[in-house]
């Protein structure tokens, strides 16, 4: 029940001995891109969206009374 210094010897030694990462062939991580035309329109649809949204925020509001 108490750690001592051969459990900390025990971590240190083994520090790191899990499954490293698998790198590509040109020293790169690959990274995932849309996989069809569906996803990206998708994300242009979206992007569209809160640009409007956030536009649509920030305009200055117009007055509702009416003149006599």
């Amino acid at each position: 029940g108490t750690i001592d210094v051969l459990d900390y010897t025990l971590w240190r030694d083994n520090l790191g001995a899990g499954v490293a990462p698998t790198i590509t062939t040109g020293g790169a991580l690959a990274v995932p891109e849309p996989s069809s035309l569906h996803e990206i329109a998708l994300l242009l649809a979206a992007t569209v969206c809160f640009c409007t949204w956030v536009e649509r925020c920030n305009r200055p509001r117009r007055s509702r009374r009416v003149k006599a």
